[in-house]
């Protein structure tokens, strides 16, 4: 097998694994947001509700198993904000495609 053969086939070969890679990344950030958006689903519609989204605990303190105090009122108002931004089709809860939004949508306030 000649040099350039070679080169080419390990070419092909690192590319492939660089997809394979690539694709597992994105799928494991997929399942994470499922497994995120089925624990704020507490009614299992599949889909949240302002009440859902306002209510929520944060993942870390889901993870860690901490019980965390309600929201106070400052909160439930930038949660209800939030939740009027990320409801994009105006139907009054959020999708899981507009769920994953909530991953790259700066939230108001934020350092952008």
């Amino acid at each position: 097998m000649s040099n350039r053969t070679c080169l080419a086939m390990l070419f092909i070969a690192t590319a492939t694994l660089t997809q394979h890679a690539a694709a597992a990344a994105a799928d494991e950030g997929h399942t994470e947001r499922t497994v995120r958006f089925k624990e704020l689903d507490k009614s299992g519609d599949s889909k949240i509700s302002l009440v859902e989204f306002q209510t929520r605990p944060s993942h870390a303190d889901v993870v860690a198993g901490r019980v965390t105090p309600p929201p106070s009122d400052k909160e439930l108002t930038d949660r209800a904000v939030r939740f009027k931004q990320l409801d994009l089709d105006k139907d009054g809860f959020l999708s899981f495609p507009e769920f994953e939004a909530t991953m790259t949508t700066p939230q108001p306030g934020s350092a952008k």
